[in-house]
This record gives C-alpha cells, sequence and structure tokens, in this order.
C-alpha cells in the first residue's frame, strides 16, 4: 500500500530523475563531447560543459518521466491495467517525448540513421538498468515488510 505523498516527495522524485539523466549526460560530455562538438546541442561546448538551456531540457524531460511515472506505474491514479501494459505506456510516453525534445531541441540531425541506432541502444540499455535497478528496490521493500511481519506475528 502506497503512502500519501506531498509536494516534497515529488519534487525529490524530480530532482532524483534530473540527477540521474544528467550524471549519465556529464559521462557522455566527458567521453564523446569534443567528438560531438557541433554535431548536437548536448554537446555545444565539447567537454568543457552543459549548456544552460541543455540543463533545462533535460529538467523538463525529468518532469515529464515524473509524471508518467506517478501516472502510470503507482496504483494512485491507473488500478485496472497491468503492471505489464503500464510499463509499456510509460516507456512508450518517454520515448515519444523524447522523439519530441529530438525534433523541437535538435538533439542530433533528425535523418541521421545512426544518430537514431545510438538512441535506441543507449535508451534501450537505460531502460533495462532502470528496471533492473527498480526491481531491485522492489525486493529489498518486500523483504522488509516480509520481515517486519515475521516479528509482528511473533509478538
Amino acid at each position: 500500500m502506497e503512502e500519501k505523498k506531498n509536494v516534497f516527495d515529488y519534487i525529490g522524485e524530480l530532482f532524483a530523475t534530473f540527477g540521474i539523466i544528467t550524471g549519465i549526460f556529464m559521462i557522455l560530455i566527458l567521453v564523446i563531447g569534443d567528438l560531438a562538438s557541433g554535431y548536437s546541442s548536448f554537446f555545444e561546448y565539447g567537454k568543457q560543459a552543459l549548456s544552460i538551456n541543455t540543463l533545462f531540457q533535460l529538467l523538463c524531460l525529468s518532469f515529464i518521466i515524473s509524471v508518467c511515472r506517478n501516472i502510470l506505474l503507482t496504483d494512485r491514479w491507473v488500478r485496472q491495467m497491468s503492471m505489464l501494459v503500464r510499463n509499456i505506456l510509460f516507456f512508450l510516453a518517454i520515448t515519444v517525448a523524447i522523439i519530441f525534445f529530438v525534433i523541437i531541441f535538435k538533439w542530433f540531425p533528425l535523418f541521421d540513421i545512426k544518430a537514431w541506432i545510438g538512441f535506441i541502444i543507449s535508451f534501450a540499455v537505460c531502460s533495462f538498468l532502470a528496471v533492473v535497478i527498480s526491481r531491485i528496490r522492489e525486493n529489498a521493500e518486500n523483504r522488509k515488510m516480509e520481515q517486519a511481519l515475521d516479528r509482528f506475528k511473533k509478538e
């Protein structure tokens, strides 16, 4: 059963997501920043920095991810759908949002097949890692609940 959240819980989720995404892009910039300078708006300054525009775009994407997560991946709003369907809708919504950002903010050239292949691979890897980490966290929480229930039964 989920506990009631307040606005600070949602803000915490937003900035946790933003921090993870920003960390990923910091690593990307260190690895390929100078090579991709001038190719993508992300790598505007090569290995030197992320622009304020890029950080704002990543914050907006983090907001969309947080809203989608709270609508689709919690029981608060959607109860009738299976978790598999909700996960598919979640990743589909995020994919659409990212494609929208690619087009609007020129994250990479729209008709560059290599860029799209790179996006698909990196998105798949990040999505896989997110699912694995979520499952590990969920299993740890379930173990804690089982231990607490066992202690309660013994008393």
